[in-house]
């Protein structure tokens, strides 16, 4: 803080003031008694003058560190019930915390998450050395797209017809209907398989499903307090067809297998999940479960 040299207080420091106490603070500063505030206003003693009136200065300095260690010895009363109604609440478990551990909707075709997945791992060409080509992994999801979009009755007669009807109205790309499998399409339409589909009561493509699922049924060993609850179940089957008043369930497969005992355990899971959802839809009982193998060009029949 600043006097000039008048004696005076500097206008500025008047104006900052907050209150009428500081501005009274501040004309006291001078007073021959007010050495105090001049020492804590870091003002000369020089700036003393003589006074009509004495002054006494009381500076009580609190011991905040003192006040705040005599509050801590403070203890209030409390109420026992509401303590042990606040523990109970912050003590509180979720009777089924165990389902966080797993999914509340997943896809049919999660199902086949198993070790078989990894065998062909590194035999896939990366898409970026197929140039303008399709990868084969896109080819043979072609292959599959045909099936479900095809009028299957044109196929028997003119496969590269019905590929080129697809490609004219947009259902297939141009590409997609060059990287058909023809071979393995013309076995299809030649199988015991679609000689079955063809002479069936009704045939059913791409069937949508969304159904509740229990989830020892989906996940197998799971704890029994949640056993029971459900999860949502997601997918497509490539095909139903009725045969005598049953369902015959398949699903065609690109994938490459050795055998067809490998491609069977690899999708049972799947397939059991897609009997169970046929069952559903059409209220018919099963007759079989197939898998329509394109690369070994055979049905594999599935015991669920």
């Amino acid at each position: 803080m600043s006097i000039s040299a008048s004696d005076k207080i500097e206008t500025v420091l008047i104006s900052k003031a907050q209150s009428y106490l500081e501005i009274l603070i501040m004309s006291l500063l001078t007073h021959k008694d007010a050495k105090a505030l001049r020492t804590m206003a870091k003002m000369l003693e020089s700036k003393a003058a003589a006074s009509e009136f004495d002054l006494k200065v009381v500076i009580d300095y609190c011991d905040f560190n003192k006040a705040e260690a005599e509050d801590d010895k403070i203890k209030a009363d409390y109420d026992e019930k509401l303590l042990e109604e606040i523990k109970n609440r912050i003590s509180y478990k979720y009777e089924f915390a165990e389902l966080a551990n797993y999914e509340s909707k997943i896809s049919a075709s999660s199902f086949n998450r198993t070790e078989a997945n990894s065998k062909y791992f590194i035999t896939a060409m990366p898409q970026f050395m197929c140039k303008n080509e399709l990868t084969p992994a896109m080819r043979g999801t072609a292959t599959h797209k045909f099936l479900e979009i095809c009028n299957m009755a044109n196929c028997k007669s003119n496969i590269e017809a019905e590929i080129l009807r697809l490609t004219e109205i947009g259902k297939l790309s141009e590409q997609q209907g060059e990287a058909i499998n023809r071979k393995a399409i013309e076995a299809f339409f030649n199988s015991n398989l679609y000689r079955r589909i063809s002479v069936s009561e009704e045939v059913y493509k791409e069937q949508k499903f969304t159904m509740l699922v229990p989830m020892s049924c989906v996940y197998g060993n799971v704890p029994p307090k949640i056993s029971d609850e459900k999860t949502v179940v997601q997918g497509i089957i490539d095909c139903l067809f009725i045969e005598n008043g049953e369902i015959v369930v398949v699903d065609y497969k690109t994938d490459k297998a050795d055998s067809e005992d490998e491609l069977a355990e690899k999708y049972l899971p799947e397939l059991r999940i897609y009997e169970r959802a046929a069952q559903e839809i059409l209220n018919l009982p099963v007759k079989e479960t197939l898998i329509y193998s394109l690369s070994l060009k055979k049905e594999i029949k599935l015991h669920i």
